[in-house]
């Protein structure tokens, strides 16, 4: 095996996205129409979103020749998309562009771990120029970060390590705060990590249905990362306490030869979900 990897070049995980119009999340994830990844690249880590009722879906942009991070994204419609190119980068990795409005303006969470921070970004033309706005928490080993508004306070869910492998897959924190542009979050007092499991922990997407908030969750395998993953309805988030509620759980058996997925979003009108297949690198590096 290890001859035929170096004649042949390794196997990696490419990971794809596809979206459909959900019909109110009655669609099979097999009828989702798949994006062409660029050459030499992949797209994982989807994030819809509307603006100007046109709708778009960020994502992580790797580059296999650096293995680093951009975020990109893809103006969609019902039938067909547009690939828009990269609208983030910087010197380090970037993935899981979380975009929210909050007044008016609109914000992204990228993954910025390499960095050791959480940072937010400021919108200044949609959907191509992005500029830093604040950091939120410094020096943290932080991944997959998203925030939420519940009755006038915002609750941060991020991946944390508190050992230090750095590994962020198995322990869910949240932390809150009076005001969004603030790097004094606290932790709610439950006490962090409120959950501590590599099955449930690691955020994969969110999304909103029927005035209720689901927080999708992956599930590691024993040496497989983005395995599957699991749709979990928030019962209760505060202060003092996170009680969730898993409700489905998603294997890849959606698309032909996918081995892995791990992230689902969705708006009231569109959804996208990824996946990955086993290719070889000087194939991926081609196509």
């Amino acid at each position: 095996n290890n001859i035929l990897s170096k004649l042949l070049s390794p196997k990696v995980n490419r990971w794809s996205v596809a979206f459909a119009q959900h019909n109110k999340f009655s669609k099979s994830l097999w009828r989702y129409n798949e994006i062409k990844n660029p050459r030499g690249r992949f797209l994982a880590d989807p994030f819809v979103f509307e603006n100007n009722q046109n709708n778009y879906i960020f994502v992580e942009d790797l580059f296999f020749k650096d293995n680093k991070g951009r975020i990109s994204v893809i103006k969609i419609n019902e039938k067909d998309y547009e690939f828009l190119g990269v609208v983030l980068e910087e010197d380090f990795h970037l993935s899981y562009p979380f975009v929210f409005k909050n007044e008016n303006q609109i914000y992204m969470i990228p993954e910025s771990s390499k960095k050791n921070d959480i940072r937010l970004y400021k919108c200044l033309k949609f959907p191509y120029k992005w500029e830093l706005d604040q950091v939120l928490m410094s020096d943290v080993s932080a991944t997959d970060t998203m925030i939420i508004k519940q009755d006038n306070t915002w609750y941060m869910l991020t991946n944390i390590c508190s050992s230090t492998k750095g590994e962020n897959s198995s322990e869910l924190h949240i932390f809150y705060s009076n005001e969004l542009k603030k790097n004094t979050w606290k932790p709610i007092s439950l006490g962090n990590p409120v959950i501590f499991d590599s099955l449930e922990a690691r955020n994969g997407g969110i999304f909103f249905n029927q005035n209720k908030v689901y927080r999708v969750s992956q599930s590691q395998g024993k040496g497989h990362y983005g395995k599957s993953f699991n749709v979990n309805e928030i019962i209760k988030i505060s202060k003092n306490n996170y009680i969730e509620k898993k409700v489905s759980i998603i294997n890849p058996l959606f698309k032909k030869g996918i081995t892995s997925t791990h992230h689902f979003s969705a708006n009231d009108k569109f959804a996208a979900v990824d996946f990955a297949r086993p290719q070889r690198l000087r194939s991926a590096l081609k196509n």
